[in-house]
């Protein structure tokens, strides 16, 4: 992570103001047998599709795919974690105010 921080230039300061609200994970996989449940209702023409997707290789993400599918199919957004629901996500500007970088305006 430090060396993307230093590729893209940002300041070690920014980096530990933004650390401090606690990191943010996004969730574990989902239940194996709700995703087996999933699977099993979709169409055979459409499980074809992806076993020969599968199987060429051409689709690196797929896994990713599927798995969004099968949120979005649920009506469920990825979980993140580390925040409260309800609790406020800082601005750029009080970011760059708790680094002392800035006057804290911006955002």
């Amino acid at each position: 992570m430090k060396s993307l921080a230093e590729f893209l230039r940002i300041d070690d300061k920014l980096l530990k103001a933004a650390a401090k609200a606690g990191p943010a994970e996004v969730a574990s996989k989902p239940a194996k047998k709700d995703l087996a449940q999933w699977i099993a209702k979709l169409p055979a023409t459409e499980k074809n599709k992806i076993l020969l997707q599968l199987a060429e290789g051409d689709d690196p993400h797929l896994s990713m795919h599927l798995l969004r599918r099968f949120r979005d199919s649920r009506g469920k957004q990825p979980v993140v974690t580390g925040f409260k629901e309800n609790q406020r996500r800082r601005t750029v500007g009080e970011l760059l105010a708790a680094a002392g970088l800035g006057d804290g305006e911006a955002g």
